[in-house]
């Protein structure tokens, strides 16, 4: 009797210990989708792919309609740490003919930055991220 217990404890031990290939962060699975917040009369749409990329979309429906995407690639480097790799940013047809051609002398803030790091707080309905300077931004999935 001892050694069937000991047998089915065993059995039970190794069926338990795992399986055979690595899952991905529940905060990766979480992410993939598409999240949006609004602001000021903007709306800002954060979208995430599977294969790693994203689109960071502003949309200023009080100026014209307006709008200029930034997109890349993303990873996380923990749970609570997101890694944007800004590699390209377009600007809608409207934008163009209202604001012109970057780059602006007036500002930096409209071409690629490359790497940059958000802390990130992620549910099934909510996304916080918080940049290096501390602005936060709060997103609900679509």
């Amino acid at each position: 009797m001892t050694k069937l217990l000991l047998m089915l404890m065993m059995v039970s031990v190794w069926s338990g210990c795992g399986g055979d290939s690595p899952t991905q962060s529940s905060s990766n699975n979480l992410l993939v989708g598409v999240w949006s917040t609004e602001e000021e009369g903007v709306t800002i749409t954060f979208t995430f792919y599977q294969d790693s990329t994203y689109r960071h979309v502003f949309f200023y429906s009080e100026n014209d309609d307006i709008s200029f995407t930034r997109s890349g690639t993303w990873s996380l480097k923990n749970d609570f740490q997101l890694e944007i790799d800004e590699v390209n940013i377009t600007f809608n047809e409207r934008w163009l003919t209202l604001v012109g051609v970057p780059p602006y002398d007036w500002t930096d803030e409209y071409v690629p930055i490359g790497k940059y790091v958000y802390d990130i707080s992620v549910s099934t309905t909510q996304l916080i991220t918080i940049n290096a300077d501390g602005f936060r931004r709060e997103y609900i999935r679509q």
